[in-house]
């Protein structure tokens, strides 16, 4: 497990981000996990220890030479501290940028705050489930003729699986050629959890929810 994997995992868990139980998630399925990253966006202390594990993830898997894209809401707080984090850490300055819900219609206008979509872009956000939200998403920078979505970067994979049996990110992946990556999936999750003796029955409980 990479450090930054394991940064992410104990904020996570800490910060009661990610809770371990019995939930019922808004999609009705019955899942031993819940993550939430609310908890991570209301502290600075937390929102810069996550930011610094974005940041680290993104040199990790090569996405340092894009912009990077925070669909709203919590997209908007995660590049931004992101941006700041990757400049603490490397040195470098990222353009990022982040779309508004409802376009104004005075000042400079639009639904896009920010730097000028072009070139490379990755998009940050929080968590994948279904992935109905990233492919909003890719709806919304299809009209940016400019940008070119590389990658989909998030804290949290899911790694629910699709009506076909794949998971949701490989049919995302597939579907529209372009990269997913994760700080950390459930696998990831379970690794951490019987590195640190975490509660038996809750491994269990996880290997068997990643096995569905």
């Amino acid at each position: 497990m990479e450090g930054f994997q394991k940064q992410f995992l104990d904020l996570a868990l800490t910060s009661k981000a990610l809770l371990l139980g019995d939930f019922t998630l808004k999609s009705g399925i019955k899942s031993p996990y819940f993550f939430n990253i609310a908890p991570c966006l209301s502290n600075g202390a937390r929102l810069h220890q996550l930011a610094d594990c974005y940041a680290q993830a993104m040199v990790h898997f090569d996405l340092d030479q894009a912009m990077i894209f925070g669909p709203a809401y919590k997209g908007i707080p995660l590049v931004t501290a992101l941006a700041m984090a990757f400049y603490q850490r490397y040195e470098r300055a990222l353009d990022f940028a982040f779309n508004r819900k409802e376009k104004k219609d005075h000042g400079e206008g639009g639904s896009i705050v920010g730097a000028a979509l072009s070139g490379s872009v990755v998009v940050v956000d929080d968590v994948l489930t279904k992935g109905s939200a990233f492919s909003q998403t890719l709806a919304l920078l299809k009209h940016y003729p400019d940008a070119k979505v590389q990658a989909l970067l998030v804290a949290l994979d899911r790694q629910e699986k699709a009506a076909s049996g794949a998971t949701v990110s490989e049919t995302l992946m597939a579907e529209h050629h372009i990269d997913i990556f994760s700080m950390v999936g459930v696998d990831a999750l379970i690794t951490y959890l019987k590195q640190h003796h975490g509660d038996k029955a809750i491994i269990e409980t996880l290997d068997a929810y990643r096995q569905c």
